[in-house]
């Protein structure tokens, strides 16, 4: 059996941090926009409604 090297081995160590903080900030920016309610559908303003 072979090893299969993944696009995360494939990056330069340095590279690694910044992906890593790039990640967590669009993580953050997700859950304030959940916070607010951008990912709603207008008829689910009041009620949650399948869609």
């Amino acid at each position: 059996m072979g090893h299969i090297r993944g696009w995360w081995n494939s990056l330069p160590y340095a590279d690694r941090p910044f992906f890593c903080a790039y990640r967590f900030f669009i993580w953050i920016a997700e859950n304030i926009a959940t916070f607010f309610g951008a990912w709603q559908y207008p008829n689910q303003t009041k009620a949650w409604s399948l869609i």
